[in-house]
């Protein structure tokens, strides 16, 4: 729940502060590129928890737990090191062109 109530926010605040500073044309800016990836990072998340998730998600990795827990666990592993490097990055890229390196 925490996890959904905070993508929420996250995306609500992100789309408040694009409409509130007329940032739109930021995406069509090759400087911002970091939006981009920002905004992918949140659609990845929150596809994972309100859509896949409770559609298959949660069914699948109990199944595989049952059969392989082993198995299931390095795959949850590897899927939150992706998550969290992409995460990383973005921030990263975020920091970075809110002090004008890429501009």
């Amino acid at each position: 729940m925490q996890a959904r109530v905070t993508t929420l926010i996250t995306g609500i605040s992100g789309f408040y502060m694009l409409h509130f500073l007329q940032a739109w044309s930021r995406y069509a800016d090759p400087h911002y590129a970091w939006i981009h990836l920002m905004t992918l990072v949140w659609v990845i998340f929150t596809l994972v928890l309100f859509v896949f998730e409770p559609l298959f998600l949660h069914r699948w990795f109990h199944e595989l737990a049952q059969r392989d827990d082993a198995r299931a666990f390095r795959l949850v592993q590897r899927m939150h090191i992706v998550l969290l490097t992409l995460s990383l990055a973005a921030v990263a890229g975020g920091v970075a062109g809110a002090h004008g390196l890429w501009s």
